[in-house]
């Protein structure tokens, strides 16, 4: 028999906004392959629809339809709707999984980065419902999830070791509860990335690319200013949009082009470059980074635990202390030297099988 699968989700994308929790849409089409029946449960959608072959359907669908479902699916689990969905609908299922992504379960005051100085003004009284509503989640996460727990009812997945320990810290759950119901499985990564390695062109059209979004300082476009003033003989691409530039000067070295890049116009855009300056200053995983990686561009990014976690397989990479003391071309010219990845462990085909794996078991 079919499994039927709901799975719960604050956003999720549609054809007028692609990119809405995208990673979580890119695991269904998987589940969709492997003979899964998959439902989505917009909490944000006003009406259902479908998106790429997979059903959106809204919390009052829901009510007024089929609960014969097997197992739910809860990704980024908050208290306003997955847990009170869950407090009231739970028993309509035989198994439960949560995806731990990152936020809903930081106290994000002692992880994120303050915000720059040109948004900073926008965002105190927002700041303080946030601290409020953050010492209320961990309060309120703690003894629900144990007992869901206790129940037999939960299974966890993190994306990182990183975020199960950062779970850990700041939830406070028993180790003994959780441990045996938890599992790490990170974001599989676009298949374009695997099905093409880089491989240079020239000439190049620089030296450097960086491609993030501009406002959010855990992107640290700041740092890449910052490397790109200690090498003046370098040149820079910066692709992404924000207004970080209307409030800082653009060094000489960088060109900005106010734009994204899907993931197809990278495979041919790469290889005119000779590295990926990719900094950042909180992840959970950081995809980006890890798709660059397994293409094989040689990749700066910052020291952190949890880069060092996601790329410990791949030669070409180089984890940076201070971009203001960093003399860059060595560092280039070093990565070029190194072996183009060997093992890839961000595989689409092999991570669904994995997630595919602990929604079937015990279930079927």
């Amino acid at each position: 028999m079919q499994l039927r699968v709901l799975v719960l989700v604050q956003g999720y994308p549609s054809p007028n906004d692609r990119y809405n929790l995208a990673y979580v849409h890119t695991r269904l089409l998987g589940y969709l392959q492997r003979g899964l029946q998959v439902t989505v449960l917009n909490f944000s959608a006003r009406q259902r629809y479908v998106y790429e072959g997979i059903s959106v359907i809204t919390e009052n669908d829901w009510l007024n339809g089929n609960r014969d479902y097997d197992v739910v699916i809860a990704h980024a689990p908050n208290l306003r709707n997955h847990l009170r969905f869950l407090q009231k609908q739970g028993h309509h299922f035989q198994r439960w999984i949560f995806f731990f992504h990152g936020h809903e379960v930081l106290n994000k005051q002692n992880y994120y980065p303050a915000p720059y100085d040109f948004e900073s003004g926008h965002h105190s009284l927002w700041k303080m419902a946030d601290r409020a509503y953050d010492f209320f989640k961990l309060r309120v996460l703690r003894p629900v999830l144990e007992k869901w727990l206790k129940q037999g009812h939960l299974e966890l997945v993190f994306v990182s070791s990183w975020m199960r320990e950062a779970f850990f810290d700041n939830v406070k759950a028993a180790p003994e509860l959780v441990l045996p119901h938890a599992h790490i499985i990170p974001n599989a990564i676009h298949p374009q990335f695997l099905a093409h390695q880089w491989s240079p062109t020239t000439p190049f059209n620089a030296d450097c690319i960086t491609i993030r979004p501009l406002d959010n300082p855990k992107y640290a476009i700041d740092q890449v200013c910052e490397l790109a003033q200690s090498n003046p003989d370098l040149r820079f691409h910066i692709f992404g949009r924000g207004a970080y530039f209307q409030h800082h000067l653009l060094p000489r070295n960088i060109v900005w082009f106010n734009r994204f890049l899907k993931p197809e116009e990278m495979i041919h855009l790469l290889p005119r470059y000779r590295c990926a300056v990719m900094p950042t200053r909180l992840d959970a995983q950081g995809v980006m980074m890890c798709e660059l990686a397994s293409y094989g561009i040689p990749l700066i990014t910052s020291d952190l635990p949890i880069c060092r976690e996601m790329l410990s397989h791949f030669e070409r990479v180089y984890y940076m202390k201070s971009p203001e003391s960093l003399s860059l071309a060595p560092v280039i010219e070093n990565l070029l030297g190194q072996s183009p990845p060997k093992t890839q462990p961000f595989a689409f085909d092999s991570l669904i099988d994995q997630e595919y794996q602990h929604i079937v078991q015990k279930t079927e």
